[in-house]
């Protein structure tokens, strides 16, 4: 029989997997009133979500279910120079942004909207929580609860949010068990003001760049040796013993290694498995007592090898051993004490800089006397995860938790790690606890001990049928998805979503999925999007479109796969920039006939993209005939022609100040010229090639725009073009292949 709640308390009780706790952990939507875009959640006087009971979970027969297509729509903002701070006020704009942002897209039919084709909605890395910051618990629920209820909207039924990551701030490990009661008993039986170490250590912010206070050092270690009492006493299942005689029982042998420290520090240095015996100890007492001080400094080197063999004992510590010793009263008690004290102590009270001088002299089969124990539980962790979720009623809330950080995840640790001080647990990500630093093996041991499995990157969308696998970052650009993950799962995901804030390049190799790939990065200006038609290898664009506010309206931006354009951080921003692929099949029908279009399917998208396309060729005739003009002068002065352009001026004996004047006068290539004038033939040639250059490649951009814009003309379905398609399709597609 396990100890009773009375006796040591919940958080004392067994722990779930990850996989249990984190992965599955499934929060059902909270039965309160729809948003709308006046109304915000209930809260109660701390300012959290009002809460309710949870619904059951439950398999619906959707209208959506098992549908036929798919297609990613991307909300494309900058997440790394964001300046709105994690109120509740903030996270409510940003969740009424976001929903209103697809619900316009949705009005504007720039996207499919037919009830057999499932939207997949993404954000960015860092969304939730500003960039360089952390959520606490309650802003982490609050968050939670907001996306639920904008997310619970009939009209967002067939859609399945992944919305970016919020971090969390997570408690050291070292703290759990230490009520508020117990942390004023500790300061009073051993003398100690630690309010302040406890702030330092449960704030909800990255660790500092200044090494770690004693005080929380030691606080730690009265939390890892409590801990572990607790635990020892679960196992046991003593149902006698109570939480208070366990808590009084850390606290006297905490007692003691605090007025002892010293002197156990450096006991360190004798092995564990070569301890005194009483008699030996009592002769080492005796001797110190006849002011033996040769002796005894000889003894205690003795017992201190294989470190001693290197390194010599400081005289000025044998008092301090010699006091703890007798405190001790025994050898069998000071080694118990000393056991209790490298596992949970030493690690914690003695920095980084000390331990490498400890050990530095020791060779490497000798290391192993001395077995290193980690002080992660001392350091808080974040939880970087990706939320994911179904639109419309009782939508199934998941989590995918980053399991190695980057840099981006610790701005302080680049500087840190160049301190004496560093500890690089201090930068640990919640629940694999690995550290920028960590290398290969031990993340995958890390990540096992955590319970991370395949299934732990995955969300199975019972509404749409729909199999998606998701990576974070570095996860995705380092290969740790690879390993992890992607053997197991590169035949059973329909769709792979990358989440980041700084991966370059979209490569299909790191994420094999069945059908599709696409990233939505927060701070590179990547736009990536790669579709697999069944057992071709045909690459699809995906296509960017911006929604101005002043006009109400969309217009279509750009094209290919991974082009680039300056995005905006969300900040009291309503022009939306989306990235919006072709649809994708999803199950093999042949029923995919016109009788799902109508006159509005993707009318609000071609509307914009024709639109587009005459802004695009009236721009396009305006540059060529720019690039063509300074080409001549070019010419005319000598230059060789530049890509066949230039040459229509026959003369090369032109007036060169009649050119050089004509360059001048030219208001394009003067503001080009930040307003400079030429005045010589030399500048006017190197200004002009300049100008042919860059307006070059502006050239080619929006002939590439116009290219891609006449492919989604010819790929979108609608009423009138779907039999064209069909027809094409069906020429291209070997039998056994779906027709879109």
């Amino acid at each position: 029989m396990a100890i009773s709640q009375n006796n040591v308390s919940a958080s004392s009780s067994k722990k779930l997997s990850f996989l249990d706790a984190i992965k599955k952990r499934s929060i059902q939507p909270q039965h309160q009133n729809s948003l709308n875009s006046s109304q915000k959640p209930k809260t109660n006087h701390s300012g959290n979500v009002s809460k309710t009971p949870s619904s059951s979970k439950v398999h619906l027969n959707s209208k959506n279910a098992q549908a036929k297509r798919y297609q990613v729509v991307q909300l494309q903002v900058n997440t790394t120079h964001s300046k709105l701070d994690n109120s509740n006020k903030n996270i409510y704009a940003k969740a009424k942004t976001v929903f209103q942002a697809l619900e316009t897209a949705q009005k504007s039919n720039i996207i499919d909207n037919r009830n057999s084709t499932a939207k997949i909605f993404t954000l960015p890395e860092f969304f939730w929580s500003q960039y360089g910051t952390a959520f606490s618990k309650d802003q982490e629920q609050y968050t939670l609860n907001t996306i639920q209820e904008f997310a619970r909207k009939e009209q967002f039924e067939g859609t399945v949010f992944v919305l970016g990551t919020m971090v969390t701030a997570r408690p050291p490990e070292a703290l759990k068990n230490i009520t508020n009661k117990e942390l004023n008993t500790i300061q009073e039986k051993l003398g100690l003001n630690l309010k302040e170490a406890y702030a330092d250590a449960t704030a909800a912010k990255e660790e500092p760049n200044g090494p770690v206070s004693k005080d929380r050092r030691f606080l730690s270690s009265i939390g890892d040796m409590y801990n572990a009492a607790l635990e020892k006493a679960n196992k046991n299942n003593d149902a006698n013993i109570t939480r208070e005689t366990i808590f009084k029982n850390v606290l006297d042998r905490a007692g003691i290694m605090k007025d002892n420290l010293e002197g156990m520090k450096a006991l360190w240095a004798v092995p564990h498995d070569a301890w005194p015996s009483n008699d030996d100890l009592a002769k080492l007492q005796q001797a110190y007592k006849n002011n033996k001080n040769v002796e005894v400094k000889n003894t205690l080197e003795e017992w201190m090898q294989p470190w001693s063999k290197k390194s010599t004992l400081d005289k000025e510590h044998i008092p301090a051993i010699m006091n703890f010793f007798e405190k001790a009263g025994n050898s069998d008690n000071a080694k118990s004490l000393m056991g209790e004290f490298r596992e949970h102590v030493f690690p914690n009270m003695v920095p980084a800089e000390e331990k490498s001088q400890l050990s530095a002299n020791l060779d490497t089969k000798d290391k192993k006397k001395y077995p290193e124990i980690d002080n992660k539980s001392m350091f808080r962790s974040f939880e970087n995860k990706a939320i994911t979720i179904e639109g419309g009623a009782n939508g199934k809330m998941e989590f995918v938790s980053k399991v190695l950080p980057s840099l981006i995840d610790s701005p302080n640790y680049h500087n840190a790690s160049s301190q004496p001080h560093f500890e690089k647990n201090a930068y640990q990500l919640h629940p694999s606890l690995n550290n920028p630093m960590t290398n290969t093996s031990t993340m995958k041991k890390n990540a096992k001990n955590a319970g991370v499995t395949p299934e732990s990157f995955t969300y199975s969308s019972e509404k749409t049928g729909l199999e998606i696998g998701i990576a974070i970052c570095r996860d995705y650009s380092d290969g740790t998805y690879g390993i992890l993950a992607d053997r197991k799962l590169k035949n059973t995901i329909h769709h792979g979503q990358v989440i980041s804030a700084g991966v370059e390049h979209l490569n299909p190799k790191n994420m094999n999925s069945l059908k599709s790939l696409a990233m939505n990065d927060g701070a590179n200006n990547v736009y990536g999007m790669v579709t697999n038609d069944l057992k071709t290898s045909e690459q699809k664009n995906s296509h960017i479109f911006k929604y101005h506010d002043t006009q109400k309206s969309f217009t279509y931006e750009a094209s290919p796969s991974n082009h680039k354009m300056q995005m905006q951080p969300i900040d009291n921003n309503n022009n939306y920039t989306f990235n919006i692929s072709e649809t994708v099949h999803h199950r093999d029908s042949r029923a995919s006939s016109t009788s799902s279009l109508n006159s509005q399917t993707n009318v609000g998208a071609f509307d914009a993209v024709n639109k587009s396309i005459k802004s695009f060729k009236n721009d396009l005739a305006k540059v060529t005939a720019e690039i063509d003009s300074a080409a001549d002068m070019y010419h005319a002065l000598g230059g060789k022609m530049y890509n066949n352009r230039g040459g229509n001026d026959k003369s090369n004996n032109a007036n060169e100040n009649e050119i050089i004047k004509k360059v001048n006068s030219s208001l394009d290539i003067l503001k080009h010229n930040n307003k400079n004038k030429v005045n010589d033939k030399e500048t006017a040639k190197n200004t002009l090639l300049k100008f042919i250059k860059e307006k070059s490649a502006t050239e080619k951009d929006l002939k590439n725009n116009i290219k891609s814009a006449n492919e989604f003309l010819e790929s979108a379905p609608t009423s009138n073009n779907y039999t064209a398609i069909k027809k094409k399709k069906e020429s291209e597609l070997e039998n056994n292949k779906v027709i879109q």
